[in-house]
């Protein structure tokens, strides 16, 4: 199993996924070709693609024993992140290679990987004709740009993704021995400002010192986003912050990463945030705004003199529980309609949002995965808050009510989003036996309870 598994996530990570801009469109609907082929050839009795629109098809499997057992819903998503910077991959990013212990490429960790690992654990229960329960798979490809059309599809199908509960494998363990399981993820709002300046592009000898200049203005707002002591500066912004428990605290503490693991991640000496929080909390239970992108004026080689008429930032909120994601947003621009200096004008526009999410770790399913994880990896998992945001966990928790299992195997070196994604192999593989492990407790649970 293990070359041919290996060779098939190679073959799954060497489609260009892209879900971000145009250029790579074409290939998200090949990949999902690919992984309707695959569940075919596995064997699942029903594969379909749910489309809406032109947007990038939902891949629906389903492998139904018996209506009387549990039914788990697996997720997982097969767009990725764009490569850029291209220059800073030491192999071709669709390429996947393996160096080490590691196999490399955009996506082996985020999320095919995770999706893949899976599928392998279905498959090779269906072949053994041991799998104990109902099987339904939900695979998108638009989740590295807020699932813009996900809802739409559940709600038109819903009846089709009806489960007792859901995994998701879109996370991290807290290092390469310790598995752990994650009971909170960040909301999140990605928007983008736009300043303008009437008329055109100007001369900036003949203009410069009389016109207004976007750029200018965008530096301004942005500027005045944070205060002095790094909090966001919208009004109210933090009132409806949850309030952690002193309990929560203390064991986050104790069981999360240190400061000096998520220092050496972030390859800096010093973080940066809110002082009366250690870095871990700061990632997680406190909310946080980023500016993720800044253009305009002459950006090519060499130099002009104009004052541009536009500029442009993105900007990613993460939010925590009680934040209310359209309040934020409406927030927001309100707040930057207040700093934009005169002459100018700034529009917001809103390209994807959620709100956070938090499960409670005392739930049966996610005992049922503790269970599976101590068994394989030999160790009880820690339960860790993330400071990333998936957006079809709010989704299938509060359209579907459905308990969501967030069950990750990558490791917080696998360089998601970044320049030689990698994936720790071994890993992979454990987190196949512990899909598997994980399928068979959600039969003697059911069993336990009925």
């Amino acid at each position: 199993m293990y070359t041919r598994a290996l060779n098939e996530w190679k073959e799954f990570v060497r489609i260009p996924s892209v879900s971000s801009g145009s250029a790579h469109r074409s290939h998200l609907f090949d990949c999902a070709d690919w992984l309707v082929k695959h569940l075919q050839k596995m064997g699942m009795q029903r594969v379909v693609q749910l489309t809406t629109g032109v947007a990038p098809p939902v891949v629906y499997a389903e492998e139904l024993i018996d209506t009387a057992k549990p039914t788990l819903l697996i997720y997982g998503h097969y767009d990725v992140q764009p490569p850029d910077p291209l220059n800073e991959w030491e192999t071709p990013p669709f390429a996947p290679t393996v160096r080490g212990d590691y196999l490399y490429g955009r996506g082996v960790s985020d999320d095919k990987g995770q999706l893949f690992l899976h599928l392998k654990a279905v498959e090779s229960l269906m072949a053994e004709h041991r799998l104990p329960i109902n099987i339904k798979c939900l695979f998108e490809g638009e989740e590295e740009i807020g699932s813009q059309h996900l809802s739409n599809v559940l709600g038109t199908h819903q009846a089709l993704f009806k489960a007792d509960c859901a995994v998701v494998s879109d996370m991290r363990m807290l290092d390469l021995h310790q598995p752990a399981l994650t009971y909170g993820l960040r909301g999140n709002i990605h928007a983008e400002l736009l300043v303008t300046r009437h008329g055109t592009d100007l001369h900036s000898g003949v203009y410069g010192g009389i016109a207004s200049n976007p750029i200018h203005g965008l530096a301004h707002i942005i500027a005045k986003l944070h205060t002095s002591k790094g909090q966001i500066a919208l009004p109210s912004f933090y009132d409806d912050v949850f309030k952690i428990s002193a309990a929560e605290r203390t064991y986050m503490r104790k069981n999360g990463p240190s400061n000096a693991q998520l220092r050496q991640e972030i390859q800096m000496a010093d973080g940066i945030g809110e002082e009366c929080y250690t870095a871990y909390e700061r990632l997680t239970i406190r909310p946080s705004l980023t500016v993720t992108g800044i253009s305009g004026g002459y950006e090519g080689e060499g130099s002009k003199g104009v004052i541009p008429r536009q500029a442009r930032a993105k900007l990613n909120f993460r939010l925590v529980p009680h934040q209310d994601s359209n309040q934020v947003a409406q927030s927001l621009s309100r707040y930057v309609a207040q700093q934009c200096p005169s002459g100018l004008r700034v529009e917001v526009s809103v390209t994807a949002q959620s709100n956070a999410y938090q499960v409670n770790p005392d739930e049966r399913v996610f005992q049922a995965a503790s269970s599976a994880c101590q068994s394989v990896f030999g160790r009880k998992p820690v339960l860790l808050r993330s400071g990333g945001s998936i957006p079809i966990v709010s989704t299938l928790a509060g359209q579907l009510r459905l308990p969501v299992v967030m069950m990750g195997f990558a490791s917080p070196f696998d360089n998601l989003h970044a320049p030689n994604e990698r994936f720790y192999i071994p890993n992979f593989f454990r987190g196949v036996e512990t899909s598997k492990q994980f399928i068979r407790n959600l039969e003697f649970m059911h069993h336990a309870y009925h």
